[in-house]
């Protein structure tokens, strides 16, 4: 019995408990946590001063009351939205022609004359150039009158591929006034409403990424045109694939994605 007793209490007094307590910090008895009592009254004063101030004050640099969407914030994002309209006026296809150039040139030979001269034979030398061609999102846009027929009169992929190009394009300006919008023209009496609301609304961004990548997926599909490629520039091909689409994109296809990226990502963060 009296050993049950002992295990329920470890400790055979009070100041042997006191060793334990703060470890290494207080290893005994903890004494007088003041140096003076002057100490002691500037301390209780300063964090009662606390206690008075407003609820919105919970202590200093509280994380939890920092704006969810600061100014340098909103810049980035405007800058985004810029950047989305930008990227029309840059070449989003590119391409070029092969101009295949033949001609004869002298060339001296290993035989020689009467006279010990070498004789000269002629040979044919042939160059490869590069005439590279280019249109802008505007230009493709402007120039569906002229493709558009082609198109749409080839395999399911490429027809699908360009209708949802189209809407890509057009996204980019739709889009990009929509988010200066949410930026700088709503309004609501709180903070976080309004974070939780740009959240919401900026996912809208998403919708240009998935055109992206369902005009990427039929790529990979493939199918064959309902034109002759004879004349066209050389990353068309024999045949619509993915290496005709990655072949044509060029630099104003891949700011406009990633800006749009940026904006659907940014929602996600708020």
């Amino acid at each position: 019995m009296a050993e049950a007793d002992k295990k329920s209490q470890p400790f055979e007094s009070s100041d042997e408990r006191f060793r334990y307590v703060g470890f290494d910090v207080y290893t005994g008895k903890i004494g007088n946590l003041f140096k003076s009592d002057d100490e002691r009254k500037s301390l209780v004063a300063k964090v009662m001063s606390k206690f008075g101030r407003s609820e919105g004050e919970v202590r200093d640099h509280c994380t939890l009351m920092e704006e969810r969407v600061s100014k340098g914030e909103k810049m980035f994002l405007t800058v985004v939205s810029i950047l989305m309209v930008v990227s029309l006026f840059l070449p989003w296809f590119s391409g070029y022609y092969e101009i295949v150039n033949t001609k004869q040139v002298p060339i001296e030979s290993a035989a020689v004359d009467s006279t010990g001269a070498k004789l000269m034979e002629m040979t044919t030398v042939t160059t490869v150039t590069h005439d590279n061609r280019s249109v802008s999102g505007l230009g493709t846009l402007a120039g569906i009158g002229d493709y558009g027929g082609k198109v749409f009169s080839s395999g399911f992929a490429l027809m699908l591929s360009g209708l949802l190009i189209i809407l890509y394009v057009i996204s980019c300006p739709v889009l990009a006034v929509f988010n200066l919008y949410l930026l700088y023209k709503v309004k609501m009496p709180n903070p976080d409403q309004y974070a939780l609301y740009l959240k919401r609304m900026l996912r809208y961004n998403w919708i240009p990424v998935l055109l992206w990548l369902a005009m990427l997926l039929l790529a990979f599909m493939g199918g064959s045109y309902g034109f002759g490629t004879k004349g066209l520039v050389k990353q068309v091909g024999e045949s619509y694939g993915i290496g005709a689409f990655i072949g044509l994109c060029s630099f104003g296809v891949y700011l406009s994605l990633g800006s749009f990226l940026l904006m659907a990502l940014k929602g996600k963060e708020i």
